[in-house]
């Protein structure tokens, strides 16, 4: 085939895909839209339908476009909720506050998100996708999953040096991004080369027992990494697959409510009443702890368990009454909280010794009038959102959201296209560097930081280890 008609073919299959979303916005709309809430759901719908077009992206990595689903997700499940209780929007939030200006806002900020990621990451080529498929076919299953063990040993070392080492902890903690791009491109290599190979799911049990065991019981991390490398992967999905999908879909869904119902009796156990966010019992006794809790689980913990999940999953309360408390109480700060993000990174503590510690509980509870309390073992961020607004009000919010969209698509497209480890390492370690900002409840300032320096971490990696252990990382020239 000619390369213009392969071109021509690439471009009618990325615009086929990018309008799939439309397929599920709109059934979404006609089953919520039936409520007390009907403006705002025409909103989310809208919102879903426009920003998926903008950030799809046809065999490269998703992340941006899971960025943008997930918080559409926390966005708008109050929206669904409050209609299947049939109350007014105004009245869901159970701490008061402006919920439905919040709710609003925070689609309409998500929506310029996703034009400034769209900017960033500029546009699609087939070259890119030719050279993620030749370099996962060009390596053997043997390869792949040593450097993931690899990647492994270099995550957990990092973690245990982290405490011994507490001065150095934020880049120790950062070479977890090795780990998950090593993750990421195991799953994605394994899945294209479709050999009837299945180590990656050895890998991914393995990484689901480990989630499970932890303080926050991370399990949705291995789960999220995993789809989004099968969709890079552009794995296609038959009719008798659908079965599966929902069978999973249920076993997700049941387990964050579970988890939900008995996670702060569990996070207590196994924390042995320090207050502090730190696994203090062995792994067998957590294990132990955990079946007994879900045993002693019943119908109305359950129910309860469902209710707080999805109130979590929602995040844009603290929006709600930030909204209520600035500038009536508090002034617009014009720029301080972004300011403090961008300039943090640079200062380190070790030349910067009263350089302010990040408290979210405190920054919440300042621009929210205490809504954050005195919370321990856990810290209550405003989200990243709502600091867009609390610094430039309603409307310059807006362009402030784009701009933190374009330097996400921007990260991503330099990693992807970089000359030296660009191409299928250069998606996976964007994949992993930007999972930091995957949530709604996120400070900016946390997250500007942690890409800041993860990706100084993965340009020491990629020059003093990958460079002379691990050659064949550099992107394959086609």
């Amino acid at each position: 085939m000619r390369s213009d008609q392969q071109a021509g073919l690439f471009a009618t299959r990325s615009l086929f895909r990018s309008l799939s979303p439309l397929l599920f916005a709109i059934p979404l709309f006609v089953l919520f839209a039936d409520g007390p809430n009907a403006s705002h759901a025409f909103l989310s719908g809208l919102v879903l339908a426009i920003g998926s077009v903008l950030v799809r992206r046809t065999g490269e990595s998703p992340i941006i476009l899971f960025i943008f689903l997930f918080q559409w997700l926390q966005a708008s499940a109050p929206i669904f909720h409050s209609n299947w209780l049939d109350i007014e929007l105004k009245n869901y939030a159970r701490i008061g506050g402006s919920m439905d200006s919040a709710v609003d806002l925070t689609l309409l900020g998500l929506l310029c998100l996703a034009f400034g990621a769209k900017v960033g990451m500029g546009p699609e080529r087939n070259l890119d996708r030719q050279v993620l498929f030749e370099t996962a076919r060009s390596l053997s299953q043997s390869i792949l999953a040593q450097f993931y063990i690899i990647g492994c040993l270099f995550g957990y070392l990092g973690q245990v040096f982290a405490w011994v080492v507490p001065g150095l902890s934020q880049p120790l903690f950062a070479l977890m991004v090795v780990k998950w791009a090593s993750y990421f491109f195991f799953v994605y290599s394994s899945i294209v080369r479709q050999r009837g190979e299945r180590l990656w799911l050895v890998a991914l049990a393995f990484e689901f027992m480990q989630g499970v065991g932890g303080f926050f019981s991370d399990f949705k991390t291995v789960i999220m990494y995993t789809i989004m490398a099968a969709v890079a992967a552009e794995v296609r999905i038959k009719v008798s697959s659908f079965l599966g999908i929902a069978i999973a879909g249920s076993i997700a869904i049941g387990s964050g409510v579970i988890w939900t119902s008995i996670k702060i009796e569990y996070r207590e156990f196994i924390a042995a009443g320090t207050g502090s966010q730190v696994v203090a019992v062995d792994f067998i006794s957590r294990m132990e702890k955990l079946f007994t809790l879900i045993g002693e689980l019943d119908e109305n913990k359950i129910s309860a368990g469902a209710e707080d999940m999805i109130r979590r999953i929602s995040y844009v309360e603290f929006f709600g009454l930030a909204i209520d408390h600035v500038p009536s109480s508090h002034p617009h700060e014009g720029g301080m909280i972004v300011w403090d993000a961008i300039s943090r990174p640079f200062m380190p503590r070790l030349f910067f010794p009263d350089k302010a510690i990040i408290d979210d509980t405190e920054r919440t509870n300042l621009y929210t009038g205490g809504a954050g309390g005195q919370s321990e073992g856990t810290s209550i961020s405003l989200g990243y959102v709502a600091e867009a607004y609390v610094d430039f009000g309603s409307q310059l919010m807006m362009p402030a959201l784009a701009l933190i969209g374009w330097v996400y698509g921007r990260i991503y497209r330099l990693l992807l296209r970089s000359e030296t480890f660009g191409g299928l390492w250069g998606m996976s370690t964007a994949t992993s560097i930007l999972f930091v900002a995957m949530g709604l409840d996120s400070s900016f300032t946390k997250v500007f930081g942690g890409l800041i320096v993860n990706l100084l971490v993965l340009q020491a990696f990629n020059f003093w280890i990958a460079r002379r252990f691990f050659p064949w990382l550099k992107r394959k020239q086609l």
